[in-house]
């Protein structure tokens, strides 16, 4: 007897074209083996085109060519898989490890557009024989995008006005333009380093590190870290930036000498804070404790920033540069009327989720998300920068 043998396809409902794609959905019921050398291709598309709705369950696995990662759908919340991590939270918080292609470094994202760290970002060094150098340190941006920046660098001589060791943190706002407003501090001994100015060359922001006239011997300058909101997140701060010594600072526009803080000076390795004499300093109260002094370059009056605090569990409002633990489900208020650049970092115990919310009538703003107060329900440290007007998560 003849038998009839129906063709796999056929039997199920099943059509392909010349190439075999299946025009249907095709449910494995069993375990799938995939023989062969070559690679598999995934379903490849925009952030945009994700699964919405009903059809986005739990499992779905694709490339995401927005932002050129494999990502899963898990728990509800598309995730990145492979090499980049990333956590996300009520706040809208995300952190990412990279490998940037200009060598080993790692990103902090907070938000889809909220802040991005780049850390060991560029250095220059000048070692020729006998290795001095006259000018100043002309640090060229490689975008001119509109944000909040802040840019921590070490810097090491041998010479020049006693060289020494130190730090510089640059701290601004750039509209796209120009610097709308900056400041500068600096901790250790940076002479003839200690002036620092703001512009702008060939379109691009700049910082000057010291006068034209500074002589130093073997200049080390590092940018160890660089923070960018806002529109600057979409940027490869990694790539593009220029450092140079200038005895001419005439092709630089909107020169501005900043307001410098000093955290201290090293003299025969003990730290004195500059400025006004110890003995006219009053003792730190309570609320300061734990806090460094910082004194005005030009000696004209002292402030308490920068401190660490865990031992609040009553609803409180927070001092501005400080970091708190918090271990209880409290209520924490942001400080008002601050300089832009203000920051506060909050970490917690595990169990707890305090609420922080803005005051004076800040927002808080994160990733696309604006409102008066976020939960902080995920094991991480938030640090919530005061961009002038509202608080940036």
């Amino acid at each position: 007897m003849a038998v009839t043998k129906t063709p796999f396809l056929a039997k199920h409902g099943l059509t392909a074209n010349e190439d075999s794609n299946f025009v249907k959905s095709v449910f494995i019921a069993g375990a799938l083996t995939i023989n062969g050398s070559a690679s598999l291709k995934m379903p490849v598309g925009t952030t945009a085109n994700r699964e919405t709705g009903a059809a986005a369950v739990n499992g779905l696995f694709r490339y995401n060519s927005t932002t050129n990662n494999f990502e899963g759908l898990a728990a509800g919340d598309w995730v990145v898989l492979g090499g980049n991590q990333s956590v996300k939270s009520a706040a809208y918080q995300k952190i990412e490890l990279i490998s940037a292609a200009a060598g080993l470094g790692h990103e902090v994202i907070a938000g889809d557009n909220g802040m991005r760290i780049y850390r060991d970002v560029v250095g220059f060094s000048d070692n020729t024989s006998p290795g001095s150098l006259t000018g100043a340190l002309v640090v060229k941006l490689p975008y001119a995008v509109d944000g909040f920046y802040r840019i921590s660098m070490d810097i090491n001589s041998y010479s020049g006005g006693g060289g020494g060791v130190g730090s510089i943190i640059f701290m601004g706002r750039f509209n796209g333009t120009n610097w709308t407003s900056n400041a500068a501090q600096i901790g250790g001994k940076l002479f003839p380093y200690s002036t620092i100015q703001s512009g702008v060359q060939d379109g691009l922001p700049v910082i000057v590190i010291g006068p034209t006239t500074a002589s130093i011997s073997r200049p080390q300058l590092l940018v160890r870290e660089f923070t960018i909101t806002k529109g600057g997140v979409a940027n490869d701060w990694y790539k593009g930036w220029s450092i140079t010594s200038s005895t001419d600072l005439s092709t630089i526009s909107n020169l501005n000498t900043l307001t410098v803080y000093q955290t201290g000076q090293v003299y025969d390795s003990i730290i004195m804070p500059a400025g006004p004499a110890l003995a006219s300093l009053a003792a730190p109260a309570a609320a300061t404790k734990g806090r460094a002094i910082l004194v005005k370059a030009d000696g004209s009056g002292i402030e308490y920033s920068g401190g660490y605090d865990a031992t609040q569990t009553t609803a409180f409002t927070a001092s501005r540069n400080m970091s708190y633990h918090l271990t209880t489900s409290i209520t924490v208020t942001l400080p008002t009327t601050q300089p832009v650049g203000t920051y506060v970092t909050f970490t917690k115990s595990y169990s707890a989720t305090p609420t922080i919310q803005s005051a004076g009538g800040a927002s808080i703003k994160a990733g696309t998300k604006t409102d008066t107060s976020v939960t902080f329900d995920v094991n991480a440290q938030i640090t919530f920068i005061f961009n002038g007007t509202d608080w940036e998560v």
